[in-house]
């Protein structure tokens, strides 16, 4: 008996049923001659023919785009190695940084963000080069501003806070070609002159005039008796 129930002496070789479109190869597969099989029963054990419904709601569908899940899952795939490689969200999340809802807040895995580019907002990133050509760098005795200007100083409260230029200027005396301008300012805490051309102070000029105007008075001033006398 044939594949097709028929006793050996009524077939011939190599031979399907009659009008069915069947035929067989030397190797003893059927060769349906590039006709359609309809009417397929959807699979139940791993050797059955697949129909095309069961075909498209169990793989991947492929079309222009390319090929389509259908809004299902793919699971299991191993990590990509080339750039064209799908990779699963385990490598994902490993890859780029996480995004934590409740502070708005991205973690980076301790990995670097290279090639950042310069802030436009307050908020932008910066990278490690424009931080260190924008800022001062601290040094063991104090800071270094590699010539760059500080800005928006408030004025000191300490001896030893920073002073602004306008600050400075409207608290000290300026040079001139012909001298010192001092803007109608007091110069205070001045020691007594000691050569001609030192500056005195109010109470240098006080005590000197207060001794001229004594030794004066007690030049042309008589005694008592009438007769002057030199202090």
């Amino acid at each position: 008996v044939d594949k097709f129930g028929r006793r050996s002496k009524r077939t011939k070789p190599l031979q399907g049923p009659k009008g069915d479109g069947f035929s067989l190869t030397p190797e003893g597969h059927y060769d349906i001659k590039h006709k359609l099989l309809r009417n397929v029963q959807d699979p139940e054990h791993d050797l059955d023919a697949v129909n095309r419904q069961t075909l498209t709601k169990e793989t991947l569908l492929f079309d222009k785009t390319g090929f389509n899940a259908r809004s299902q899952r793919i699971k299991n795939i191993a990590n990509a190695k080339e750039l064209n490689d799908a990779l699963p969200l385990q490598q994902l999340d490993d890859l780029i940084p996480s995004k934590n809802t409740k502070d708005k807040s991205y973690w980076f895995h301790m990995y670097r963000l290279h090639n950042v580019g310069d802030p436009k907002f307050n908020d932008d990133a910066v990278t490690l080069g424009y931080f260190r050509n924008n800022t001062a760098k601290r040094k063991t005795d104090g800071w270094e501003f590699s010539n760059k200007r500080l800005k928006l100083v408030g004025d000191p409260i300490d001896i030893h806070d920073a002073v602004t230029l306008k600050y400075f200027k409207d608290n000290s005396v300026q040079k001139k070609e012909d001298g010192w301008e001092f803007s109608n300012k007091r110069l205070k805490s001045v020691a007594d002159p000691t050569d001609m051309q030192d500056v005195i102070t109010l109470n240098y000029l006080v005590r000197v005039v207060g001794e001229l105007f004594y030794k004066f008075y007690y030049t042309l001033a008589p005694t008592s008796d009438g007769v002057k006398t030199t202090p």
